[in-house]
This record gives structure tokens, sequence and C-alpha cells, in this order.
């Protein structure tokens, strides 16, 4: 959906939802460069947040409660919109389930992912179709 122009004329809106502080701060300032980012702190927070802002992407910590079923309904809105899942593990059967659920990346949030992140969501916000299966090693 988004071209190399777009992104260059667009600073795409990101939501991060952790309930960890510091996870949600680091990841926003990562994203920094490339995005404008917002927090929640929990799935019914970001909820909200969805309804009130038209975000271009979404970050969704694995350890978050709901989490599953936040991917899920995130997934299911139709706007394109690429929901990028950071994971304390990683398994095949992890990233088969999440990728079921709608998750358009998948990255291990156990090892440092700023770039990693960066790339995921570039990458996922032109082509948000593209179910792609990326873990950070």
């Amino acid at each position: 959906m988004w071209s190399t122009n777009d992104l260059a004329h667009h600073r795409p809106a990101v939501l991060v939802v952790s309930e960890d502080v510091d996870l949600r701060e680091r990841v926003v300032a990562e994203l920094g460069p490339v995005a404008d980012g917002d927090q929640a702190h929990s799935a019914r927070f970001a909820l909200g947040r969805v309804y009130e802002e038209a975000y271009d992407g979404v970050v969704v910590d694995m350890d978050l409660p709901q989490s599953l079923a936040l991917v899920r309904f995130l997934a299911g809105l139709d706007r394109n919109m690429p929901v990028v899942v950071l994971a304390s593990s990683v398994t095949p059967l992890t990233m088969d389930e999440l990728a079921d659920l709608g998750a358009s990346v998948v990255l291990n949030r156990s090892v440092p992912v700023p770039a990693m992140l960066r790339v995921a969501l570039i990458r996922t916000l032109r082509e948000p179709h593209t179910r792609q299966r990326l873990a950070a090693i």
C-alpha cells in the first residue's frame, strides 16, 4: 500500500502496546527516525486509541495480557494496518499461530531489535498484505 515516495512524505503513526513502560519507551525511541510513536499500557487502552486515531501500524508485546485477542482484533480491522509482534520466545509454532491470527511480522524481543523493528515496520507499511515471518537472531 505504501510506496517509498509515500513514506518520504508521510511519517507513519505507530501504536506501541505493552505493560512494560521501558519496552514501550525504547521501541518508540527506536522508531523515532521513521515513525511517530504513541503508547498504550493495556489491550483495552489500545483498542480505545485505535478507534480515536488512524494508526499506520501497531507493535504488540506478547507478554501483554490479552495480546492474542488484541492481535486478532487489530488484524480483523479493514485498515490494512500491519501488526508487528514482539515475543519473548519465538518457536515455529508460535510464529505460525501469530501469522494465522493476522500478525504481519514476529520479532524475538529477547535480543536487541532496533534495526529489525525499523526494517519490519517499513516493509509492512509498504506491503501490508504480505505475511512475513521474521525473527531477530
